[in-house]
């Protein structure tokens, strides 16, 4: 009897225990699925309230679809994702395991940690294929991959098997995903195909006004007006959410400000002002209605509206956009340059996110650069006819003395056999906009003292001194003469007496007796002075007005005064390589031209720069790709070779001194070719990262920036030597420092969740992390 009523017992008991430990299975996932929902709810408001589609900044792409973090409730995000994870952990041949897997994957996506949200919907559609989740769990994986820059891959995933697509949501979720995808890819006519099947298929409202906000925008990349008007205005009839309607009024009234349908394009933005949502959004409104203003109505007045709004507004994005457009108004409407300069180093200091800030700052070097152009080419001008009237005087001087004046002929020319640098004190240079021309020393050194080490600059002054010396037509034309004048002043040196040399002089007793004469070395002759000045002058007019050309073709946007600029430039006499660019950057424009006689002239030109031999190599093959030429291939210069030596004492982990000598002599052959940039830039990375001589390689990059602004490397050295809240490390304080690794410490210092992240330190011992 006791035996029977003991086995019933515990069958009771054991039952209670079941039914108990059932109840707590299922409350798990029940729990997780209400905070999961109550997460989503969140979201989908702040979405709503912010901008998941709002405009872009300057410079900014477009990313449809994409929330932003602000209002996502991350903590309940990471609560359900360690619920769920327990949830596996515990319960792994649970019915609701693919639920706690879908449910994880758009978890991580809410907080951005997209390569997991892939990971999960993989696991999912893997091992669960016939789950009800799986549609949605691939567009969710698609949208994982697009947001990590994968657009191919994501496009596949859809594209692999779109049988999966059942439902309508799914449906409109796949096509809504592809357009995105198209869109990052700069191909709207995809996107409005994919947008257009979207709408034969039925889904919410709120959804649909989206969509048709989107296809509008791509209607208006493929300028197609009208029918980006048509959906909009649709847009604007079914959308509930206040973001949506200032976009697409906004988006309403540029289209009619484009029209020059100034009316128009106020009536789309002024009923916001009375709107009690957009009470909170009053500045956001006066900056519409000013780009409105100067598009179409009175650009100063848009600078008016703008000035108030800044005057107010407390530093941020939005007050940097405002100076932003303040900057292209000033230069576009009213081409006040150093008031649109003004704004946009503005716009650069007001708190602007990284992306505005590099436009701002791009765009204030561009009028940097123009208006500095346009400074220097009156000076140059005058300073080149200066030394052209003077050489004139000179050969007019030289021609009336007498053939009995030899010997004072002979004493002049000694004088100048001791002269090491041209005086320019009567021309009266602003050496901030003309660099005085240094000659280097011509005075032998003894053997027992070795030259010292020259700076990058030093190199550099020396070879482009050396590059115009090869260059100087004149030089060449009259070698002959000047060999016959080194001879009579030798001659005239070895008949003075020890008395006769002054105590002044820099030609010493003792080197005259210990140097052979055929090896005293000859200083520069006056007239060889004057022509290495005239060359260097021609080619930096040269330069200036290819400077203002650029500025007139990109900033201004007037192509008469490009072509004025560039037909300046052919017209000076002047054999750099600067002239030829010069020649074919005018050629290639006339090429457009829809004057037959334009065109025919260009094609003669093109023609004289491919057969040219004294056109540097990539210019001669951009003109015979015109012509339909084969390109010439490249000839390996002794410098070329020089580099690639360098190159493999750098890869072989020689000692850095003597990579640095070996890029040094490779600067020294010349600096201005590409294999002499490629040199100093390699020296500068050198004495950042191996000699840690944070002085010498700011010096080395501000060299870069200064001499070779257009070269591929000038834009990495400007963020070098930019100020400390861009990409440079040079200025920044070790506590500045220390808060950007920060992050890194903490995230190696958590305690791993649930999934096991972040992984134990000893396993990321070799990785680097950023």
């Amino acid at each position: 009897m006791k035996s029977r009523y003991l086995h019933r017992t515990l069958l009771v008991l054991s039952a209670f225990l079941f039914l108990i430990s059932g109840c707590a299975y299922y409350n798990t996932f029940y729990n997780i699925k209400k905070d999961f929902q109550d997460a989503e709810r969140q979201t989908k408001r702040s979405a709503q309230a912010q901008s998941a589609i709002a405009a872009p900044a300057p410079g900014q792409p477009n990313r449809p679809g994409q929330a932003g973090q602000g209002g996502v409730p991350l903590q309940q995000y990471q609560q359900v994702i360690k619920s769920c994870g327990n949830l596996i952990q515990f319960y792994p041949k649970s019915r609701w395991v693919d639920d706690a897997l879908y449910v994880m994957g758009v978890s991580y996506f809410r907080i951005q940690e997209y390569s997991r949200a892939e990971r999960k919907f993989n696991e999912l559609i893997a091992i669960f294929p016939k789950s009800k989740h799986v549609e949605m769990a691939t567009i969710w994986r698609a949208k994982s991959l697009l947001a990590q820059n994968k657009y191919d891959e994501a496009e596949r995933v859809l594209k692999k098997d779109e049988s999966i697509f059942v439902s309508a949501d799914a449906r409109a979720g796949a096509y809504r995903t592809l357009a995105a995808i198209s869109d990052e890819q700069g191909r709207p006519e995809d996107a409005v195909e994919y947008l257009e099947q979207i709408e034969k298929v039925s889904y919410s409202r709120d959804d649909k006004a989206t969509d048709q906000l989107r296809l509008g925008r791509s209607y208006l990349a493929l300028d197609r007006t009208e029918e980006a008007k048509t959906v909009l205005r649709q847009c604007l009839a079914l959308t509930r959410s206040p973001e949506e309607i200032f976009r697409v009024r906004s988006i309403l009234a540029s289209i009619a400000a484009n029209a020059n349908d100034y009316p128009l394009a106020i009536g789309y933005l002024l009923p916001l002002r009375t709107d009690r949502r957009f009470i909170d959004r009053g500045g956001d409104i006066e900056i519409e209605l000013a780009r409105v203003e100067a598009k179409c109505g009175n650009p100063a007045l848009a600078l008016q509206m703008l000035e108030g709004f800044t005057n107010v507004s407390a530093t941020g994005e939005k007050k940097a956009s405002a100076y932003y457009l303040q900057g292209e108004v000033a230069r576009d409407k009213l081409s006040e340059f150093d008031l649109a300069k003004a704004k946009f180093d503005s716009a650069a200091a007001s708190g602007a996110s990284e992306t505005l800030r590099d436009s701002a700052r791009q765009a204030s070097r561009q009028l940097e650069s123009g208006l500095s152009a346009l400074a220097r080419i009156p000076v140059l001008e005058d300073s080149l006819s200066l030394l052209l009237s003077q050489s004139s005087a000179a050969e007019s001087e030289e021609s009336e003395i007498d053939s009995s004046s030899k010997d004072s002929l002979k004493n002049m020319r000694i004088d100048s056999l001791v002269q090491t640098a041209p005086d320019f004190e009567e021309m009266s240079l602003d050496e901030d906009v003309v660099d005085s021309l240094q000659i280097p020393e011509q005075i032998a050194q003894t053997d027992s003292l070795p030259p010292p080490r020259r700076t990058p600059a030093e190199m550099i002054a020396d070879s482009i001194m050396r590059s115009l010396q090869m260059q100087d037509s004149i030089r060449f034309a009259e070698a002959s003469e000047r060999d016959s004048i080194a001879l009579d002043s030798l001659s005239v040196l070895l008949e003075m007496s020890e008395d006769s040399l002054s105590a002044d002089s820099l030609i010493s007793d003792s080197m005259l007796q210990k140097t052979p004469s055929a090896e005293i070395p000859q200083g520069p002759t006056e007239e060889e002075l004057r022509a290495l000045k005239i060359a260097d002058f021609s080619r930096r007019l040269v330069v200036a007005h290819l400077d203002a050309a650029a500025f007139y073709e990109f900033v201004v946007k007037s192509e008469d005064s490009l072509l004025a600029h560039l037909t300046m430039a052919i017209e000076v006499d002047d054999s750099s390589a600067d002239h030829w660019r010069a020649l074919l950057q005018y050629s290639l424009l006339l090429e457009k031209s829809e004057d037959e006689s334009e065109r025919s002239q260009a094609r003669v030109q093109l023609s004289d720069i491919s057969e040219n031999d004294a056109v540097p190599h990539e210019m001669r093959n951009i003109a015979r790709a015109r012509l339909g030429l084969p390109a010439l291939p490249r000839i390996e210069t002794e410098q070329d070779i020089a580099l690639r030596r360098a190159e493999s004492m750098l890869l072989d982990g020689s000692d850095v001194s003597a990579v640095i000598e070996a890029y040094d002599d490779v600067l020294g052959m010349d600096s201005t070719s590409d294999a002499g940039v490629r040199a100093l830039h390699a020296i500068a990375y050198l004495q950042e990262f191996e000699l840690e001589d944070f002085g010498a390689a700011i010096e080395t990059h501000s060299t870069i920036v200064a001499l070779f602004p257009d070269s591929i490397f000038a834009e990495f050295s400007r963020a070098k030597i930019a100020e400390p809240d861009s990409h440079s490390i040079f200025l920044l304080s070790e506590e500045a420092l220390s808060t950007s690794f920060q992050p890194a410490t903490e995230l190696l210092n958590a305690e791993a969740d649930s999934t096991g992240w972040p992984p134990d330190v000893q396993s990321l011992r070799g990785r680097r992390f950023r």
